[in-house]
């Protein structure tokens, strides 16, 4: 052996803990190198010496125990230099176990429990599942779901078959150990002085194999292909454990280690099926949870394995036996109500014996009946578990002769009994027999008696089923589903299979339209859930169990479930078509929203939704309403606004009589063929019509929600400020406020909400991005700052891929416009619709005067005065060309100074018409004597103005957010008296005279003012000299 590794290793786990936090370090670190090569070392030791312990020695079971020290030194070393390494610590776990079994092979039981208590904490250690101070082996390793492993990609989700696997042999070996360890050591166990195992956890060896331990819950796992290898080896640990509780003679505890017999009879009855295991098994309160595992009903269990009844009682027995028609007998049955001793005994020979000769009776005499009723009355001053059989026998008498008034008592006796012991399961009891009452009576007082019960009750599944019947019979009977009991028994119902699991109850309910109702009722309950985990696991296992005779309903169902808001993973369901073509467009819509994007499937499903249209004769429902309202939101979503018109015209152009969803049809045909890109007459006239039939109706649209509203104010009055008052500020603040509003819901939208008011309202949030982002975009290259351009663009990006499985057209759409801004720079002059036509016409006037003359073509390209300096020849020109140019001055000019008119122009307009005044002034300058001093002072001073406005609107927007400190969200007042501003009252013209009146008043006699300009649009260079009191030349 290599004491020197052994040195090492004990060196380097040293180093690896210390008691105190931040405490000198003892040993010096390990380089890498080193613990790479001590890990080398440790694998190829461990390995040698766990195959020597397989070895053919002389003699296994005495190997020497410093080897077996020396492999447990290794395995902690192996666990801490694997510590971050999930994979190569599970490879550990795995030898860890393979050394136990090697441990058991020779007989080291001792050293077994060690190990098992150091594989315990790995393997909570290496999964990250909670260990808490009640962990042990006897408990097992806590069951999990693996929430906390949420990276599809991690390796705990890619080996959860073989974790799975290696969590249920460490329990068997756990079994095994406790096996071989009280079958040697029983007798000190029994006296409470083994060091290993106390009385207590002894006692607690049939609890690990109820279903609901930690034990089974492993083994049950529904991934688990080896369930059959698992029951065979759980078959022989139980009956070994039975043998052993049975070799226990121990007299004054016997009854209590053979009712632990009987637990582990009912869990090998349940794996084996033998019944013979049941016939010696009396019914004690200890068996109900092996009674629950076997599946057995608890009510037929009880009625058959009555206690064995004490010798006091056998005279009784005795003569009831052998002339069962005692109970017949008027002499008998006096002796009976005068016995003043009654005991349980007794009554328990009593009840048997009229529930074995109920079937001779045609009815019960009054004498029968006291002695019953005394029988009761006794049970009621005594109740304990101890009664729970002969309440159950007598249940049967009197539902035998439908005798309810005593069934009822027997039910609250039950009930009252399991308050006071605080057992679920004989409230069960109580709520099957109210069951059985409400079966022989169906009425509201019957169903409000189980009602009662069924509120203060945890309803195990094997009564469900009965319930599930009884609120069908209640509802045929009452014709009523809104009944406000209905409502609050949905609500059980939907506790009680998240509880219990068993959606299978459901198929009890033989009216489908009437489980129908349920299921959705169930759907729409668990929609609102915060617990996703839980939403998905009830809705997709209700899909699963249940099943369905009438296709339409099932189609129904499949739509509903699709329908059902924030599950975790939605099943893959086979497609399915029923004679419905609505319907079946409805589930293709579904798979659409649900699986994304398939341009076969979304014709078919258009093709269908037109179908059922044009063809359906009879008045559509709401279900149907609804999923031609998903359908139309989702195209138009999408963008196809031209099958958005198609549709809404075959719909409108049926007899609807849901007004709400024929205004929602209306607005949605207003707003589309607005949308629409030829923009014709015919849509014109199209649109005035809906929208005066609209008008005529009462406004009480439901809004989706008032942050949304407050939006739309917002981006209302974006363009009205934009377009009509022309002020690009505000309505730049008005973007940006809708922005923020709409992240506002994006971030608090929940998932716990109605699915089509979610659709609803997600579509319409990522369509009024779409279009805020481009205005936002639009509206900064207007005003000059491009600060927050690529913030808007990176947004807009994002937004866009998010949707790219969705909406593949409005994504491949919104890339295009990405991109343009991308290649624009930012500055590039925009032409929109809105701008007059001869603004547009002035630069390509200017154009066309100079490509008329090859000369003028020329003298455009070439460095230019302005004023230009003339010499005495005659210039040759044309009057039409210099009065062109003239007009062509006069109304750049116009557009330029014109306050009213300037304001409606972006940041590029101004530059662009600046620049064309400059040619035409210079053209002019050219051609002919000039002499305008005074035009050349606006030149110089509508040049800065121009490159200033950025400045100045950057100013602005600082100003109105220093004065906008309430945070409204609704838009400021609109200024509109803005747009019938006197025409006198020229900002721009005031200013501008001013301006050259500040500079003659102000500039020194001896100062020359030199300016240096690059024109953003043709990239030429401007120079200026300003003089007091001469003109303002031009280079």
């Amino acid at each position: 052996m290599d004491n020197s590794l052994d040195q090492k290793l004990l060196a380097f786990i040293s180093s690896q803990s210390s008691s105190k936090p931040l405490s000198p370090s003892k040993s010096n670190n390990l380089p890498k190198a080193d613990i790479k090569s001590l890990e080398s070392l440790c694998v190829t030791s461990l390995d040698t010496l766990l195959n020597n312990i397989g070895g053919s020695t002389t003699n296994n079971s005495i190997l020497p125990l410093d080897s077996l020290d020396a492999i447990e030194v290794r395995l902690r070393g192996l666990y801490l230099i694997y510590a971050d390494d999930p994979r190569k610590s599970f490879d550990i776990l795995r030898k860890h176990q393979l050394y136990i079994v090697k441990l058991f092979n020779i007989k080291q039981i001792d050293y077994v429990y060690q190990n098992l208590n150091v594989l315990l904490a790995q393997i909570n250690k290496v999964f990250k599942i909670e260990f808490t101070s009640k962990s042990t082996i006897f408990t097992g390793i806590e069951f999990t779901d693996f929430n906390n492993w949420n990276d599809d990609t991690s390796f705990f989700n890619v080996n959860r078959k073989d974790i799975t696997q290696l969590i249920i042999a460490f329990h068997f070996l756990v079994l095994q150990w406790i096996a071989q360890y009280v079958s040697k050591n029983l007798k000190s166990i029994l006296m409470q002085k083994n060091q290993f195992i106390s009385l207590d956890e002894f006692c607690n060896i049939p609890q690990m194999f109820l279903n609901s331990s930690n034990f089974r819950k492993w083994q049950l796992l529904p991934s688990n292909e080896n369930i059959g290898k698992y029951n065979t080896n759980n078959v022989k640990l139980i009956s070994g454990f039975i043998k052993v509780f049975q070799s226990i003679k121990v007299s004054s505890s016997l009854s209590k280690y053979v009712g632990l017999t009987n637990c582990l009879k009912l869990k090998l009855y349940e794996l084996t099926k033998d019944e013979s295991l049941l016939k010696s098994i009396g019914f004690s309160s200890n068996l109900i949870p092996f009674i629950n595992d076997a599946n057995i009903n608890i009510n037929d269990f009880i009625h058959k394995h009555v206690p064995i009844e004490s010798e006091g009682s056998n005279e009784l027995q005795t003569r009831l036996l052998k002339s069962p028609q005692l109970v017949t007998d008027s002499d008998f049955l006096r002796n009976l109500q005068n016995d003043s001793q009654l005991s349980v005994d007794k009554c328990q020979i009593i009840i048997s014996s009229f529930n074995g000769f109920k079937d001779n009776l045609k009815t019960l005499s009054n004498q029968q009946l006291s002695i019953l009723d005394l029988i009761t009355i006794y049970l009621k001053d005594s109740l304990d578990e101890s009664v729970v059989p002969i309440l159950s026998q007598s249940f049967q008498i009197y539902s035998h002769f439908k005798l309810m008034k005593r069934m009822r008592n027997i039910s609250n006796l039950l009930f009252n009994l399991g308050n006071k012991v605080h057992n679920e399961i004989y409230r069960n009891l109580a709520v099957d027999y109210e069951c059985a009452i409400f079966g022989i009576s169906p009425n509201n007082d019957n169903f409000k008696q189980l009602y009662n019960k069924l509120t203060r009750t945890q309803v195990t599944g094997s009564v469900l089923g009965n319930v599930l019947q009884c609120f069908e019979t209640y509802i045929s009977l009452t014709d009523n589903k809104d009944d406000p009991i209905n409502g609050t028994i949905i609500q059980f119902i939907c506790k009680t299979l998240s509880q219990t699991s068993n959606f299978a109850s459901l198929n009890n309910i033989k009216n489908e339209n009437l489980k129908y109702d349920i299921v959705n009722d169930i759907f729409q309950f668990m929609e609102k859930s915060n617990n996703t985990a839980e939403k998905t696991k009830v809705c997709n296992s209700i899909i699963e169990s249940t099943s369905w005779c009438n296709q339409l309903i099932e189609c129904k169902i499949y739509y509903q479930y699709y329908n059902v808001n924030g599950l975790e993973k939605y099943l893959d369901l086979e497609e399915k078509s029923c004679d419905n073509q609505l319907v079946t467009s409805g589930i293709q819509f579904q798979r659409l929203v649900t699986f994304g994007w398939n341009e076969t499937l979304l014709v078919e499903c258009l093709n269908n939704l037109k179908y059922g249209l044009n063809y359906n004769s009879s008045e559509f429902d709401l279900f149907e309403l609804n999923i031609i309202k998903q359908v139309l939101l989702y195209i138009k979503y999408n963008g196809m606004i031209d099958e958005l018109v198609d549709i809404i015209e075959i719909s409108l152009a049926k007899s609807i009589k849901d007004e709400q969803f024929e205004k929602f049809l209306k607005f949605e045909y207003c707003r589309a063929l607005l949308s629409q890109t030829n923009n014709n007459p015919t849509n014109d006239v199209k649109f005035s019509q809906i929208f005066l039939d609209l008008k005529k109706r009462s406004q009480n649209w439901k809004s989706f929600d008032d942050i949304i509203q407050l939006r739309k104010f917002q981006l209302l009055a974006c363009h009205v400020n934009n377009h009509i008052i022309h002020n690009k500020i505000e309505a730049f603040n008005n973007i940006k406020t809708g922005i923020q509003l709409l992240y506002s819901i994006v971030k608090k939208l929940p998932t716990n909400i109605n699915k089509t008011l979610w659709q609803e309202l997600n579509w319409e949030i990522t369509r009024l991005l779409f279009d805020s982002y481009k205005l936002a975009i639009d509206l900064s290259i207007d005003i000059g700052i491009s600060r927050d351009i690529p913030l808007f663009l990176n947004e807009w990006v994002k937004l866009n891929n998010s949707i790219d499985n969705d909406v593949p057209i409005v994504n491949c759409i919104n890339e295009f416009e990405i991109g343009r801004y991308g290649l624009l720079s930012n500055n590039e002059f925009q032409k929109y619709i809105r701008i007059a036509q001869g603004r547009l016409d002035i630069a390509f006037l200017v154009r066309t005067i100079f490509n008329s003359d090859n000369s003028l073509s020329e003298l455009s390209k070439s460095v230019q005065l302005l004023p230009c300096i003339i010499g005495d020849s005659s210039t040759m020109c044309s009057k039409e060309l210099l009065d062109k140019l003239v007009q062509l001055k006069n109304e750049i000019l116009t557009e330029v100074t014109n306050y009213e008119k300037s304001s409606s122009l972006s940041l590029n307009q101004q530059q662009q018409l600046i620049n064309n005044l400059n040619q035409v002034v210079c053209l002019l300058s050219s051609l002919t004597l000039f002499k305008g001093d005074g035009l050349l002072s606006e030149i110089y001073y509508l040049q800065d103005y121009v490159r200033n406005l950025p400045f100045a609107n950057e100013r602005k927007l600082m100003d109105s957010s220093k004065q906008d400190e309430s945070n409204n969200l609704l838009p400021h007042a609109l200024d509109f008296n803005q747009v019938v501003e006197d025409p006198s009252n020229n900002t721009i013209n005031n200013s501008m005279i001013d301006f050259n009146v500040d500079l003659q008043l102000y500039l020194p006699h001896n100062w020359i003012l030199v300016t240096l300009d690059i024109c953003q649009n043709t990239g030429d260079l401007l120079i200026s000299k300003l003089t007091k009191g001469s003109p303002n030349p031009f280079l």
